[in-house]
């Protein structure tokens, strides 16, 4: 039953995650602030990985061409708004070569067609620093969930982040919550309860 703290944790991180990449749009853009989560998160997936190895007392897997084609196919997709992420799971180390290839892909399209947007984030590094570090925490709890269970269950539990999100849109935003949204609200808690209490 790990995997729930674990969901837990990621879709609590991924909500601070969003809510801070969404302040960043307004002055760096949409891509801008996508490669915040990945160019700003790298280093500290590495710090994870570096922590995961070491409390394991074991050297970092490494990776084969299976999995770097997997991978990066992924990662790609994620960019995009995908789930083919979840084909390429096996923790830590996935998230690294993740992040890293997504961090080259939109680094490398923002250098040759929006070169202030990247400049911008480096401008604004604390607060980059801060959302690529979330984003970090937020994928290294999803990967774990995917590892311990099927991703069904994980992005089915997940659905509380819907909650989480409401919650920071009303006490940072202002953002009133509709009869239609409470109503959706309450029927992600009803899946998530048959989720946790079906037989």
């Amino acid at each position: 039953m790990l995997w729930i703290l674990v969901t837990l944790v990621a879709a609590v991180g991924q909500t601070a995650r969003n809510a801070m990449q969404s302040s960043l749009t307004a002055s760096l853009g949409t891509l801008g602030a996508t490669q915040v989560r990945f160019l700003f998160g790298f280093p500290f997936a590495l710090v994870f990985l570096a922590l995961v190895a070491a409390a394991a007392r074991t050297s970092v897997p490494g990776p084969t061409a299976t999995f770097i084609v997997y991978t990066s196919a992924g990662a790609l997709a994620q960019i995009f708004g995908t789930a083919l992420l979840l084909a390429t799971m096996r923790a830590t180390t996935t998230l690294v070569w993740s992040l890293a290839i997504q961090a080259f892909l939109l680094g490398a399209w923002l250098l040759a067609f929006d070169r202030s947007a990247l400049a911008r984030s480096f401008a604004v590094w604390p607060q980059s620093l801060l959302a690529g570090f979330m984003g970090a925490f937020a994928s290294q709890f999803w990967f774990l969930g995917f590892s311990l269970t099927a991703a069904a269950n994980v992005r089915t539990l997940a659905l509380v982040e819907v909650l989480f999100a409401q919650a920071v849109s009303r006490r940072v935003f202002g953002q009133d919550v509709s009869a239609r949204e409470a109503a959706g609200m309450a029927l992600v808690i009803a899946g998530v309860a048959l989720l946790l209490f079906a037989p």
